[in-house]
Order: C-alpha cells, then sequence, then structure tokens
C-alpha cells in the first residue's frame, strides 16, 4: 500500500545526481532544504520507517520517524529489479 508523505532532501541528493560520498559532504541550510510530496511504499521497524519511492528519474529511499522524512540513497530505476531479487534472498532472523 503506498502512503503520502513529504521527504526532505538535506543531503542534496537530487541536486548533485547520486549518493556516493563525494556527493553528499555538504547538507543545505535547514530553510533551504527541498520537499518532495510522494506516493510511497512503506515498512515500519522497531527503529523508524523505511520508505520506497520514484520521483522524477529516479527511485528514491528514504528513512523517517514521527513523520519526518529524509531522502537517503537515489539510484536508476534500472536497480529496481536486482534490489527486489537481492532483498528476497535475505533470510529472515531469528532473534
Amino acid at each position: 500500500m503506498q502512503y503520502k508523505i513529504k521527504v526532505y532532501d538535506e543531503k542534496n541528493l537530487l541536486r548533485k545526481n547520486g549518493t556516493y560520498p563525494a556527493n553528499i559532504v555538504d547538507y543545505v541550510k535547514p530553510d533551504d532544504i527541498p520537499a518532495l510530496e510522494v506516493d510511497a511504499w512503506c515498512v515500519a521497524g522497531d527503529e523508524g520507517f523505511l520508505a520506497f519511492f520514484y520521483y522524477d528519474r529516479h527511485f528514491c529511499i528514504a528513512t523517517g520517524d514521527d513523520g519526518y522524512w529524509h531522502l537517503e540513497f537515489i539510484c536508476e530505476p534500472t536497480w529496481v529489479k536486482e534490489i527486489k531479487e537481492a532483498v528476497s534472498y535475505i533470510p529472515i532472523r531469528k532473534e
């Protein structure tokens, strides 16, 4: 199920077009943080939430808690098939 959320691009990933370390060193000022209104697939856990969505020409992953979402990763949509396949092989950990 999808949810409408607002995601903040504090690391300027979309402007810099990537998430590799050279691109994420300078954060934007709080008043200049770009916000995205998106429909996302969300999962909840004990430590917060993950959201997956498409924006412009990117597949994106955001993290959040208490309704404040941070853009963490962007890639080309062609990665989605491989990401889904890789995740399907991760075993469920028994505590």
